[in-house]
């Protein structure tokens, strides 16, 4: 055989085994589309409160039992090296997951003897009728024929008590209900109120709605929670 030729086939036989064993590594790698890549965010403690495993355990329960309530689409929270890490499946949850994590869920319904809008300033030292406790379930729900969503709430036979004895001797003063330290509603008192059933009514959309929904039937996080940077 002539060497050139000896040398040519070798080379083509080289070349055939390196394409062989690039379609093998290629065929090796699974292919992922990018409707199935997940949406990560991380969220960690407050650094002004100390934590404990169980703490955080207890944290990681709660977010995820909200996310379930809520999300479209799925979610899983870990706890990776003292923090709780998101993972979605859909990246159009994104904005009310950091809600869900970052809203510690801290309902107050305090006194007032003047409205207060949404916004402003809760007064200092404020009389507590009750709070999130006193509350068995929340449930968001729209306004017939438009676009405006409320939060149905059911109280506790104490909770009933404690709105009912309050609300008889503090007639045409205001009830300011608080989230997180957040005005969020205002309701003149005009007589005692004995039902054990009442709205939150305010300007919120759906999204805005099942976020006060969950947070009042998962309670208050044990911890508060920041996006980690």
């Amino acid at each position: 055989m002539n060497k050139n030729r000896s040398l040519d086939f070798l080379k083509v036989q080289a070349m055939a085994f390196a394409v062989l064993v690039l379609l093998s590594a290629c065929a090796a790698q699974p292919k992922v589309a990018p409707s199935q890549q997940a949406t990560i965010i991380t969220f960690a403690p407050d650094k002004s409160e100390p934590i404990s495993s169980e703490t955080l355990s207890l944290a990681q329960k709660m977010l995820q039992g909200r996310l379930d309530a809520v999300l479209a689409g799925n979610s899983e929270v870990q706890v990776v090296n003292n923090t709780l890490r998101v993972k979605l499946s859909d990246e159009k949850d994104l904005p009310i997951a950091v809600e869900l994590a970052t809203g510690r869920g801290e309902f107050n319904f305090v006194d007032s003897d003047k409205p207060i809008s949404t916004g402003g300033f809760i007064p200092a030292n404020p009389i507590v009728i009750m709070t999130d406790v006193d509350i068995d379930i929340a449930t968001a729900s729209n306004v017939s024929n438009t676009q405006t969503w409320i939060v149905d709430v059911t109280l506790t036979p104490e909770g009933q008590r404690k709105l009912r004895e309050y609300t008889k001797s503090h007639i045409e003063n205001y009830v300011i209900l608080t989230q997180d330290n957040k005005i969020l509603s205002s309701t003149i008192i005009n007589t005692a109120y004995e039902r054990g059933q009442l709205e939150i009514v305010g300007e919120f959309d759906k999204a805005t709605a099942e976020v006060i929904a969950t947070q009042l039937n998962s309670g208050r996080l044990p911890i508060q929670l920041v996006v980690a940077r």
